[in-house]
């Protein structure tokens, strides 16, 4: 009845619309969040409590959500497919977002006002950065619009959580290795966001958003951003081999090394999204997983 290329068609489309809503929804980046709790709780050998997945996965959803609300404009110009997935699906993701952002903190309760405080920093962080709210008669009303100052709002957004609240859990003094950990991805996320400011230069140009990209150019932003690998990586490693296993300190070295290897390959390639939405959003996740797979392998396993 149908050809024989009927079925396999059917499904690649099917897991292609899958794939694309693992992306746009955010559930791909909250899975990377988990992953950042785990990587904090192994280099910071502290449990990683069900809670603290929880904690990261929802705060991640929602502020991503959230904010694509105020990038409508640029995501016509530079992601049309995301555009028309989150404008058909606008109202249960926000209901969604209102709904895990409220979880995140009533997990965060119950571990104290420390554990709250930084669990509500990336929704304070999401607001200075959406919405016009600095004063003054400067152009600059959003972090977003202020060059450079997007790109250090959202790492440490991401950062501060997933280095902190691994030991405010545990309830355990912070170590020399919740600093390695802050650095490590606040480092990779800010390569990350500025990778991004490349993918969208074009459209960024356009709209009158002066980003790193735009300012500096694609070149001169390849060359800054390889550089900021190589010091992220030193300066990692100063930290930790002191004081963690040798393969551990390995670990953080090839993220810092796979972080470059993205932007390298995102300028020889041109292959935008695929290298942006997959390979760069889903560094933790990669990361992650040698991790787990290398402490099976030397230490015995590390199961919170």
């Amino acid at each position: 009845m149908y050809g024989h290329g009927y079925f396999p068609s059917r499904l690649l489309c099917t897991v292609h619309s899958l794939a694309d809503a693992l992306v746009y929804s955010s559930v791909y980046l909250s899975l990377a969040s988990c992953a950042m709790m785990y990587i904090a709780g192994v280099l910071q050998a502290v449990p990683v409590s069900p809670a603290l997945y929880a904690i990261g996965f929802c705060i991640t959803f929602a502020i991503y959500n959230l904010n694509r609300k105020s990038d409508d404009a640029e995501d016509q110009i530079n992601h049309a497919t995301r555009y028309r997935f989150t404008k058909r699906y606008e109202q249960p993701l926000l209901i969604l977002s209102v709904a895990a952002y409220g979880a995140a903190l009533v997990q965060a309760w119950g571990y104290g006002w420390t554990a709250v405080v930084i669990t509500a920093f990336p929704l304070l962080a999401g607001l200075l950065y959406s919405f016009p709210v600095l004063p003054g008669p400067s152009r600059y009303r959003r972090l977003k619009d202020i060059p450079l100052g997007k790109n250090l709002t959202i790492s440490s957004a991401w950062a501060v959580p997933h280095a902190l609240l691994p030991s405010v859990l545990a309830d355990v003094v912070f170590s020399e290795m919740v600093i390695a950990t802050l650095l490590f991805f606040s480092g990779l996320v800010f390569i990350n966001t500025v990778l991004f400011d490349m993918r969208d230069a074009g459209g960024d140009a356009a709209a009158g958003i002066r980003t790193v990209p735009v300012i500096l150019g694609i070149a001169s932003t390849t060359r800054m951003l390889v550089a900021t690998g190589l010091v992220l990586g030193a300066l990692i490693l100063v930290i930790s081999i002191p004081a963690v296993p040798l393969w551990q300190s390995g670990i953080l070295l090839f993220g810092t090394c796979y972080g470059i290897g993205y932007v390298i390959s995102f300028t020889m390639t041109g292959a935008c999204h695929a290298v942006c939405d997959i390979v760069a959003d889903g560094q933790f996740i990669m990361i992650g997983a040698v991790l787990f797979f290398s402490d099976l392998v030397c230490s015995g396993g590390y199961l919170a």
